[in-house]
Order: C-alpha cells, then structure tokens, then sequence
C-alpha cells in the first residue's frame, strides 16, 4: 500500500526482501554488482558480494556445518581455524563484523546478525532457513563457473563432512540432492568417486592413489588436523592405496602382443618394467589388471623400442 511505499520513496530505497517479491513477479533479473544496499537506520553501505571462490566457500561453510534464521548466519564448527576463516571471508564478501561465540556444553560458532545477509544467502543462492540437512543443493551458479570456485567449494564442504581414513576419504550427507552434485562436480577433476546409498543417509568414497593425490593438489583442506592425515595417508607405500579405480583393465592381448613383438620372454620384460615375472604372467593371462602406475613403467619402455 502507498503508506509502505511512502518511506521508500523518501529514503530512495526498498527493503531488500519486497525488491526480491517484486522483481520476481515483474519477470526482471538483476546481477548482484547492479544492487547498492543500506544498512536500515545506518548510514553504511552494506557490500554484496561478487561470484567467485571466497563467495562459494562462504556458501560450502554454511551448507555444511551452518544454517540461517531471519536474522543470523551461523557456522557452528569446533576448529577455531574455520571459525577465523569465516568471519574473514564474510567480512570481505558483505562489509559485515561477524563475532565468536562460546556456548556452555554446546559447539563453538561464528555469527553474523544480519538479517541482509541472510535473505542474500537464501534468496539468491538457494540455503534454506532453519532445519536444512535432507533439502540442501549446490548453488545453481556455481555449475558455470570456473574450477576454482568449484574447487573452493568442495574444500569448504570436505572440511566440514568428511573424514580421512587408513586408505580413503569418506564424505557423508543425509541430502539425496547434493550427493550426485558433489560426485559430479568431483569428475571435473578427473576424480573418480563411489557412492553408496545407505537407508538414512549417503556415502561418497574418494580411494586409490591417483584419485587421492589429485583430491590433494586441486582440492585439499583448510582444517588442519584433515590436511595432516591426508598427508600421511599419501606418504604411506603406494601398494598399498592401489584400489579398482587405478587399475587399467582388457590390455592382456596388447601386452601379450608387444612383448612377442619384441621377442622378448617374459623374465626379460619383467626387468625391463621392474616387476616380476610372475605378474607379467597374470597380466597376460588375464589374472590381474595392471595398476596405472606399473603400466606407464610399460607403456616408458616400449616408447624406447622399434615396434612394428
């Protein structure tokens, strides 16, 4: 009604959540750098924040150990190094002060009480209010951006749900929408995932030696005591991380075939390979699939012979 509108036309300004009703009736999309916000009562110019890898941690953060009310975002979270890195990223993202809190028996936070922040965060990129574990998605606008928010995304999401353990990473959520959307956004880099449906909730599974150490290079943690036992678990004997996703399969006849090429027996490019004779046997009989990493040692040495 022109009572409400009154006060709007005098400040030059709308209440953030009647711009969002009317725009999205009118049919009219904006970008979020063609938006200037005030803070209600305050002479501040509030920020709002551009796509990019900041924003889609800031966003992981929240889908994985946080959620939102009308008036707060909260990042509950036991490691005071997430804690830190969240109120500086929504620092730098909103222009908002964010602050700790210690609640007797309850786990560490950081806050922000921002009723802005909130509608932004709910509005545009999809988070929920309230109770959000079964329901949560990726924002929609992080599958056409680059890698890198991609990559910032996941490391926030991994830091929060999920675990490292004697040969894999384990990341669990009880969200049937976001699960596939993780081990899709996974292949991007070439990291084959496995995911197990359990009756309550879902698993997705990161092992073998290969996948680990590109999790490692293209994605990693920020929570420190994840990013050490992922360093040992890499530092262990590679024979020992060596799953199904790092073997290659249906090259017996290939082998088989190069090595009469060559006339070589099977001892001689055993030495040659620097494996035994009695895998070379297995490999040709279809016993055992070679693993990438001894199958480049083959694929080296027949790079160096005069092939037919």
């Amino acid at each position: 009604n022109y009572g409400r509108f009154r006060p709007w036309k005098k400040t030059n300004a709308i209440p953030l959540n009647f711009a969002y009703k009317i725009l999205n009736n009118a049919g009219i999309k904006i970008r979020l750098d063609e938006i200037s916000a005030l803070n209600r009562g305050v002479d501040i110019r509030l920020t709002l924040p551009n796509l990019s890898p900041e924003l889609f941690k800031f966003i992981a953060y929240i889908l994985g150990d946080g959620h939102l009310s009308k008036n707060h975002v909260i990042f509950n979270n036991s490691n005071k190094k997430l804690r830190r890195e969240f109120l500086i990223l929504g620092k730098k993202l909103f222009g908002i002060k964010g602050n700790e809190q210690f609640p007797k028996n309850r786990v560490e936070k950081a806050v922000f009480n921002s009723r802005y922040m909130s509608i932004i965060l709910n509005k545009v990129f999809q988070i929920p209010i309230g109770n959000k574990a079964r329901i949560i998605r990726t924002p929609t606008q992080l599958f056409n951006m680059s890698n890198k928010c991609v990559s910032s995304f996941l490391t926030a999401l991994y830091d929060c749900e999920s675990s490292v353990g004697f040969d894999e990473i384990e990341f669990g959520t009880t969200s049937r929408y976001i699960a596939p959307e993780i081990c899709g956004l996974l292949l991007r880099f070439s990291i084959v995932p496995r995911l197990h449906t359990r009756k309550d909730s879902l698993r997705i599974m990161i092992s073998g030696y290969e996948n680990l150490l590109k999790f490692s290079k293209l994605i990693g943690y920020t929570h420190p005591y994840k990013l050490d036992k992922l360093d040992l678990l890499l530092n262990r004997p590679i024979s020992r991380l060596i799953s199904n996703v790092d073997l290659v399969p249906n090259v017996s006849k290939m082998i088989n075939s190069v090595r009469t090429s060559l006339n070589l027996t099977q001892n001689e490019l055993a030495t040659n390979v620097g494996v035994s004779r009695r895998l070379i046997g297995m490999w040709e009989s279809k016993k055992r699939d070679p693993s990438i990493l001894t199958f480049r040692k083959f694929n080296s040495f027949i790079q160096t012979q005069d092939l037919d």
